[in-house]
């Protein structure tokens, strides 16, 4: 079985390596999930960067619910606050949203894991965001 496994592996590999439809960093996040042995399904798509790819993938390993920040529109460190969040069983819906600067992630979760109201901290971080829009 691990036989047949390896070569599956190789030839998902070289089928996209042959089409080009990754970079060779991508391939190698997308291989390293092969070798820990995750579902790499949840990542492998071209419109995630390899810094993406690996925090999804670190979040496969810790046994988190990637689905909640497994999208290209959060960055590579936006995606690490959330795992970590979710790794320390944060509720991160409250801050789980791309239009939130990593600072203003990293300050709502700290926040609410004291405590405090969620709901004054969001609505303060919107509003500071939609002052430096206008």
């Amino acid at each position: 079985m691990l036989k047949q496994l390896k070569v599956l592996q190789y030839k998902f590999i070289n089928f996209f390596n042959k089409y080009q439809l990754f970079k060779y960093i991508q391939m190698n996040k997308i291989n390293k999930g092969f070798q820990k042995g995750v579902d790499i399904s949840e990542y492998a798509d071209h419109k995630f960067d390899d810094m993406q790819m690996a925090q999804i993938r670190e979040g496969l390993e810790s046994g988190v619910d990637v689905t909640k920040y497994a999208n290209p529109k959060f960055d590579n460190m936006q995606m690490a606050q959330i795992r970590e969040g979710l790794e320390n069983e944060v509720d991160v819906t409250e801050y789980a949203n791309y239009k939130f600067s990593v600072e203003q992630m990293k300050e709502i979760k700290s926040t609410m894991k004291d405590g405090y109201n969620q709901s004054q901290i969001i609505q303060s971080a919107l509003d500071e965001n939609l002052d430096m829009e206008i």
